[in-house]
């Protein structure tokens, strides 16, 4: 993630000369207030606000904390404030709209298991190989992509957020449907059924995250696959790979079945 730091000082009226600091790093979006006061006491507190709602309050971050000798809240900063809620209602709305384009698709992955169709896949160590790669870099990429347009970074709009999101999303269905009709060796369809439910947990968190929003919860998007299926994906992998052939992928353990994209 970009780091980025953007200072600003200034004097109240009682005296107290306060410096606010909003930055971002891998760990995500942080405030530090610190205060000197005219006695010469000094004070600093440091704020973390990580995930995608700390884009849209932004400028919220920037008000001075009643600890440091901050008012009541003023006109411009209601301001900021509400038109804040109205992107992210915007945003929870859109988000919703593009992830029920895809609700029959979804409903396919999620209720149905491998059903294997065309010719057969004689030797399918290469497709999973791809696989194991793709899905990994689909869920870190929402990730990676919120953080870089946080505060300090480079800002957009709602309606590209939801661009990025439904994109993904409509990815790790085109996946798991290239999963389910893979016909392959009795054998490898352990490793293709793993795979697919390794795919249901982030399409899920993506779901209940829309959901969320909808209804008003500010809640941050954060993905992952099972590790109960990556596990059983790993597992997997090994049975077809005892008796190692050029092509297939050697046994590991669950971290060899993810590799880090």
């Amino acid at each position: 993630m970009p780091q980025n730091r953007e200072s600003n000082s200034f004097t109240l009226p009682n005296g107290n000369h306060v410096t606010i600091t909003i930055g971002s790093n891998r760990r995500g979006v942080y405030k530090t207030v610190s205060v000197r006061r005219p006695d010469g006491t000094r004070t600093s507190r440091t704020y973390r606000r990580g995930g995608l709602m700390a884009y849209f309050l932004g400028a919220y971050n920037s008000s001075v904390p009643s600890w440091a000798g901050g008012g009541p809240r003023v006109p411009t900063r209601t301001r900021a404030v509400t038109q804040a809620t109205n992107s992210w209602k915007t945003f929870a709305a859109e988000l919703a709209h593009g992830i029920a384009k895809y609700e029959s698709e979804y409903k396919q992955v999620e209720r149905g298991g491998l059903q294997p169709s065309g010719e057969l896949l004689v030797n399918p160590a290469p497709q999973v190989n791809r696989l194991c790669q793709e899905l990994p870099r689909l869920v870190s990429e929402i990730g990676q992509w919120i953080a870089a347009h946080q505060p300090g970074g480079v800002q957009v709009a709602p309606r590209d957020l939801v661009a990025e999101i439904v994109s993904v999303y409509a990815s790790m269905i085109a996946l798991a449907n290239e999963v389910r009709s893979a016909n392959v060796p009795a054998k490898w369809q352990p490793v293709y059924s793993a795979l697919l439910e390794s795919v249901r947990q982030p399409l899920r968190q993506i779901r209940k995250y829309s959901s969320l929003t909808t209804q008003g919860v500010t809640a941050d998007l954060n993905i992952d696959i099972n590790p109960v299926a990556i596990q059983a994906l790993a597992e997997a992998l090994a049975a077809v790979s005892a008796k190692h052939q050029p092509g297939r992928p050697r046994p590991g353990g669950p971290r060899s079945a993810f590799p880090r994209p």
